[in-house]
């Protein structure tokens, strides 16, 4: 259709690249350890989540970076009480 653009590939690898630095930064500072794929499959459910979210109204945050510490940091904090 004329008018509408997708968006490229590679503007969304750059923001799944951001976020993966924001959740590593997130990650230290809260002494966790996670490896490198697991970081990155959680900044891809991060863009899937403000993409559906946009449709749906699954979360009142609108921002895929400030999804990190509510969404993803707080649920991870606990992890070394689940062992």
């Amino acid at each position: 259709m004329p008018g509408l653009r997708r968006r490229s590939r590679t503007a969304i690898n750059f923001s799944e690249n951001q976020l993966v630095a924001a959740i590593d930064a997130g990650l230290t500072a809260l002494e966790l350890r996670l490896d490198a794929e697991r970081v990155e499959l959680l900044a891809r459910y991060l863009v899937l989540l403000a993409k559906w979210n946009r449709v749906y109204n699954l979360s009142g945050i609108r921002d895929a970076h400030a999804m990190i510490a509510p969404h993803l940091l707080d649920s991870l904090s606990v992890q070394d009480y689940m062992k």
